[in-house]
């Protein structure tokens, strides 16, 4: 129960302070953190829109300005679409805009790190309730690669390592998140019992 009160405490204190909201899932068998954005979790306007396919008209016109300004209105409903950005950059880089085509390409790579991130944390989860804790752990850690600020990444690398035996490594990960004494002092048991390593 204590394992499960830890893993609730580093939810609770890391989250609150986001400036996003957040949808926090906690699995009552192993104390696994799943975090759902709330501002994703919306409807967004598929790249079949009619805005999207008149920019695809416009684009095989050659008329890239019109296609650009379909893209963009395209991208006002649904800012994360990579293909269309992808498609926008393309129209951009034709009309002789090369820096805005730069900026278009730029954040769709930025968001297809984020979608990595994303699928390399689930696949880890699912690694993890499947048993495959050092699978979980290499999966965790890729995710990291992709954006080494996923909160939730570290946290279920942190029981997947713990899950795995290393005890240590995930005080290590655990403390790398949070300044681990601040809640600890504050709570009627020791980080020792937390993760079970003797000081």
């Amino acid at each position: 129960m204590k394992s499960k009160l830890l893993f609730t405490v580093f939810a609770v204190l890391l989250l609150s302070g986001c400036e996003k909201k957040l949808l926090v899932e906690e699995s009552s068998k192993d104390g696994l953190i799943k975090v759902v954005e709330a501002d994703e979790v919306k409807d967004e306007v598929k790249t079949g829109s009619s805005a999207v396919e008149q920019g695809d008209k416009s684009f095989e016109s050659k008329n890239f300005t019109e296609a650009i300004n379909f893209y963009s209105k395209a991208l006002e409903n649904s800012p994360e679409d990579m293909k269309t950005l992808n498609s926008r950059g393309v129209a951009r880089s034709e009309s002789g805009d090369y820096k805005g085509a730069e900026e278009d390409f730029n954040r769709a790579l930025e968001l297809m790190q984020k979608r990595l991130s994303d699928l390399y944390e689930n696949r880890g989860y699912a690694k993890f309730k499947s048993g495959e804790y050092e699978k979980a752990t290499a999966d965790f850690n890729r995710a990291l690669e992709f954006n080494s600020n996923s909160t939730t990444a570290k946290i279920n690398l942190g029981v997947s390592e713990k899950r795995s035996g290393n005890h240590q490594k995930a005080f290590e990960i655990y403390n790398s998140i949070i300044d681990a004494e601040a809640i600890f002092e504050k709570s009627s048991w020791k980080k020792s019992e937390a993760i079970g390593i003797e000081y």
